[in-house]
């Protein structure tokens, strides 16, 4: 994307997905480097108490989901579940579950699946 057609992608926890137009100035780098591989980066900050980031790359489209598990492999929250463009994402979990509801401390995991790439991570909730 270059010039006009540029634009900002953010993402809330909710799964929306708003696109902000920019302008970059003449003569600035317009291009800008997708990741290369597909990436699922450590949670941050690791352990947590009241908000953890996840974040992951996507050197191309794919139909992703983003799923926080507990201990025992329930399903607690659904971050990303759609199709995402190309590019790095981040996703910001406010230790509720699906219904609004506040978790308990402890261990729980996320795992990413983005077309045929899967990786999981383990973070700790401290409340």
């Amino acid at each position: 994307w270059s010039g006009a057609d540029s634009a900002a992608i953010a993402a809330q926890i909710e799964g929306a997905v708003a696109w902000v137009p920019f302008r970059t100035e003449e003569g600035a780098s317009k291009a800008v480097a997708l990741p290369a591989d597909f990436a699922l980066h450590p949670a941050y900050p690791n352990p947590f108490n009241a908000e953890v980031a996840l974040s992951f790359d996507l050197p191309q489209a794919a139909a992703v989901a983003l799923v926080l598990y507990d201990a025992l492999g329930r399903p607690v929250r659904h971050l990303v579940d759609g199709s995402l463009a190309a590019g790095r994402y981040r996703f910001v979990w406010d230790g509720r579950d699906q219904d609004g509801r506040a978790v308990a401390s402890g261990v729980y995991f996320y795992r990413l699946v983005a077309d045929s790439f899967v990786a999981v991570g383990r973070l700790a909730l401290v409340r």
